[in-house]
């Protein structure tokens, strides 16, 4: 979704605002608040200095609290403002150097990021799509700041307004409306045209608790009313079947058959919404994923929603982390799955002769679980338990699925029992599936090894489910489905993250255009530190009316979330300011390349002047020539080196200057050039040839350090 002025321009709302401390307000009575209508996508965060005294009462309180543990936080935050101030500060010498590259909506976004986050008492940003209209998607954005906040709030956003008002050139070819107002608040409101019933294109208020604004017709994205503060939370939600319609319209033709097959399968043609929504419980972390269907629930969906079978037994090998077991309506899942393999013109189930014994041999229960790896390993160990009622149907069943052309197996002996091993081509040695069958229960595994660990801690007496010891279940609205149940192992989880996978990341490198994450793993506290505070948790699958929730209550939340945090600073922090990456790399690019341009004049006017080129750029800044020793300096430089006169620095310079020429071959052709960038910008080095004409070079070039470029030439 676009960056929309509507949005960007609320941001600035937070110029004046001043730092105040995490602390849940107190209960409100109802106040006007904007309501947003519903949104095809929504990202949001309500009283977020009650979410953070919440986490801070529990087991994340008590990590951050650990020495070791508030270190790393410091130096991931450290590292985050850092990119975050280099954003900043190359936009803005961007700006002075040549406007017109920094429009206004970077402008908003750059104050809005220097604001900080604990005068933020809530936030909603949403794409609300126009039901009259599928091709018009309409941004809002509700921001509420804290109440110690919310006078430097209005002061800044009655700035804004003010200055738009008074600068035409900031309101994007827009027209001001006769009526500032929204629903009789007070604001700025922008139309397409100069007549009064040209649609509202841009409105902006603020109510003194909010500042929203949106853009197009304000009935759109909402309307105020009086309501009571919302509770504590984070919030995503994402209407798939608008979304779809949304795409369908804008880029034109019909849905791939197979596309909409697939929906048909999973069950979510006709889904309304996808919610994901975390809260604080008793200093637990309760994290809910939501199904909301327009229709009854059908596909794979459908057949989990409806299935009733009791839970297989599953026993699992030491330091598992989490397990699922699940309940399908097997009739109405194998229908599906026909639907499915017919649209895709492959053979169905009835075709291939297993429908029916399917249906007698599976009871409908399955057990899925993940495991740390063999030691020495890094593939998880994965497992697959079906529950089986029919033994002569199962029989029958393996019998033909081990006759489909292709695939190869043999027998084998695990742990005194008879079982199958797969063969897969092409596939990695650690994965090659086993299976056998034990009493009423089929198990697979990744790999025979793992099957022979399952079926030891099954002899060894290993429970029947991963022990979860007095986790408590998650509490909410609707009726538990009792054939769904999520156990999971917090601190296993961080553990083999931080043992296993993140360092494996790290050994195999970023590709040159990934930004380095905020947290190196080896900054990570010890896993101990960390693991003495986690623990066990469990999850249930809830129906209330058309809506399927799974419902997941830990330390850390789910196993989702607990893998997100755990991976979120030396990992997935790469991926999140990858945009600040692209577009502040691009700044230093533009203004890298302003800059040497401007070196090149002065020196050119130098020699026009003297009859001789400047000696060093030394000579040059002390000529004249060049008046602004900043000139010469890329703001946020990290290899700049001194300018010198006589053994005098007169400043620093991000450029090297040869007067008489250097060659090097910036795309394999060789070229004299006078003045080279130190640093490459953007994934390139830039230099100016003895003619004054700007050269670039992208792979060596601009990925070597710059003594090694001249050495190569």
């Amino acid at each position: 979704m676009r960056r929309h002025p509507a949005a960007l321009l609320l941001a600035t709302a937070f110029t004046a605002l001043a730092t105040v401390p995490l602390a849940a307000q107190d209960q409100q009575p109802p106040q006007l608040r904007f309501a947003t209508k519903a949104a095809m996508i929504r990202i949001a965060a309500y009283d977020l200095p009650g979410f953070v005294a919440g986490l801070q009462a529990g087991p994340l309180g008590k990590i951050l609290a650990e020495p070791e543990a508030a270190e790393a936080w410091a130096i991931g935050a450290g590292n985050l403002q850092a990119a975050i101030r280099r954003w900043i500060t190359l936009s803005e010498a961007v700006e002075r150097v040549n406007p017109a590259v920094i429009d206004f909506d970077s402008r908003c976004e750059r104050e809005l990021l220097r604001r900080d986050w604990h005068d933020l008492q809530g936030i909603e940003l949403c794409a609300i799509a126009d039901r009259d209209n599928g091709n018009a998607i309409s941004s809002c954005l509700v921001l509420e700041p804290t109440e110690a906040a919310r006078t430097n709030a209005s002061a800044a956003f009655e700035a804004m307004v003010k200055l738009v008002k008074e600068k035409a050139d900031l309101r994007q070819g827009l027209e001001l409306a006769a009526q500032q107002s929204v629903q009789e608040q007070h604001g700025l409101v922008l139309q397409q045209g100069s007549d009064a019933d040209s649609p509202i294109a841009l409105w902006a208020v603020n109510t003194g608790r909010q500042i929203v604004g949106s853009h197009g017709s304000p009935e759109i994205s909402g309307a105020f009313h009086e309501a009571p503060a919302p509770q504590p939370a984070l919030a995503l939600d994402f209407d798939f079947g608008t979304y779809m319609r949304f795409m369908i319209a804008n880029f034109g033709g019909p849905m791939p058959e197979e596309y909409t097959a697939t929906q048909r399968l999973l069950g979510i043609e006709e889904t309304g919404v996808l919610h994901w929504r975390v809260e604080v419980k008793n200093g637990l972390v309760q994290d809910e994923l939501a199904i909301e269907a327009k229709t009854p629930f059908s596909g794979l969906i459908g057949a989990l929603a409806n299935g009733m079978a009791p839970m297989p037994q599953q026993p699992l090998p030491e330091r598992a982390l989490a397990q699922l077991f699940c309940a399908f309506d097997v009739p109405q899942l194998t229908r599906a799955v026909d639907e499915w393999l017919s649209t895709m013109q492959m053979s169905t189930l009835v075709d291939l002769g297993i429908a029916e014994d399917l249906r007698k041999a599976w009871s409908g229960g399955i057990a899925v679980a993940i495991t740390r790896p063999a030691p020495m390993a890094v593939i998880p160990r994965l497992y697959v338990t079906f529950g089986i009622v029919d033994h002569a149907a199962l029989t029958r069943l393996l019998t033909r699925l081990r006759a489909l052309p292709g695939l190869a197996s043999k027998d084998v002996t695990l742990e005194d029992q008879p079982g199958v091993q797969l063969k897969l081509e092409d596939a990695p040695a650690g994965l090659q599936p086993a299976f056998c069958v034990q009493k009423d229960s089929l198990h697979f595994a990744e790999s025979g090894m793992s099957l022979r660990a399952l079926l030891k801690a099954a002899a060894n007496g290993a429970p029947r489910a991963l022990d979860v010891g007095k986790a408590p279940r998650p509490r909410g609205k609707g009726a538990i489905l009792p054939g769904t149940e999520l156990r999971f192992d917090a601190a296993e989880i961080h553990s083999a993250l931080q043992e296993i996978w993140l360092p494996l990341y790290e050994k195999l490198g970023r590709n040159d255009y990934e930004p380095a994450p905020i947290l190196a793993v080896k900054r990570m506290p010890d896993v101990e530190v960390v693991t003495q505070h986690l623990g066990k948790g469990r999850g249930v699958l809830r129906q209330d009316q058309n809506q399927l929730v799974l419902s997941m209550l830990g330390p850390t939340g789910g196993p989702e979330l607990t893998a997100m945090l755990s991976a979120l600073g030396p990992f997935l922090s790469s991926g999140l300011t990858s945009m600040w990456s692209w577009r502040t790399e691009n700044y230093a690019y533009e203004l890298q390349q302003a800059k040497i341009l401007k070196v090149q004049e002065a020196l050119a006017a130098f020699e026009k002047r003297s009859g001789k080129r400047a000696s060093s750029l030394g000579e040059l800044l002390a000529s004249g020539d060049l008046p602004e020793a900043s000139t010469l300096l890329v703001e946020e430089e990290q290899k700049a080196e001194p300018v010198l006169l006589e053994g005098k620095e007169l400043g620093k310079t991000s450029f090297r200057y040869f007067p008489d020429g250097v060659t090097v071959s910036p795309e394999g052709n060789p070229i004299k050039v006078k003045l080279i960038a130190i640093s490459a910008c953007y994934w390139r080095r830039i230099a100016v040839d003895m003619e004054g004409n700007l050269q670039q070079g992208w792979g060596d070039f601009a990925a070597s350090q710059l003594d090694d470029v001249l050495k190569a030439k």
